[in-house]
């Protein structure tokens, strides 16, 4: 009897293991095929992703940078506007050796761990308003070197919505560079190697 059973048991056990089927290769290609399409999809996506979260500080110092120039020129009433816009044209901010802004205006200052170098561009004073227009450009790395891969600010409404963020055109640096700053508001267009 007990022989019996065991040999009942056993063809029981051959034919479950038989019912059961794996995987064929067919479909474990069809799945794996589907997941190279999906991250060839999403991986350039969260890269652009990511360089616009990091434009975030830029983005928040070069605000910080139009009040101060605002506030250096409203505290100098009395000084030409040729001499205001040389003072502060061209001027650098940043954690390297080059922080010519600094010097101009003390009170701007930069985190020691910042990750962009900035400097001001075009600017231009009025007559009679003493109002300022500039452009600000932020590149990354803790030294100014001029590069396409950029972050600009123009301190005037753009007129181009589409490509421009309100004040903010980070496109380029989104793109690594890829995407030309048009000029609009206060920033020259920016062909690749632009030193300035």
């Amino acid at each position: 009897m007990d022989t019996l059973f065991a040999a009942r048991k056993k063809d029981f056990l051959q034919k479950k293991h038989a019912d059961e089927k794996g995987f064929t290769l067919v479909e474990l290609m069809v799945v794996v095929a589907i997941i190279a399409i999906l991250a060839a999809i999403g991986i350039p996506k969260m890269a652009m992703y990511i360089k616009v979260a990091e434009s975030a500080e830029p983005v928040e110092q070069m605000g910080k940078m139009s009040k101060a120039i605002r506030g250096y020129i409203d505290s100098h009433p009395g000084a030409a506007n040729t001499d205001l816009q040389t003072a502060l044209n061209g001027k650098i901010l940043s954690i390297g050796a080059d922080n010519t802004l600094k010097t101009k205006i003390p009170t701007l200052s930069i985190a020691d761990n910042a990750k962009f170098a900035y400097k001001i561009h075009n600017i231009t004073i009025d007559a009679t308003t003493k109002a300022a227009k500039f452009c600000i450009k932020a590149v990354a790395g803790s030294t100014y070197v001029a590069s396409a891969a950029a972050v600009y600010f123009t301190e005037t409404a753009p007129t181009d919505k589409t490509i421009w963020e309100g004040q903010i055109y980070r496109a380029g640096y989104a793109d690594g560079g890829s995407t030309i700053l048009v000029p609009d508001g206060d920033c020259p267009a920016d062909a690749a190697g632009t030193a300035y």
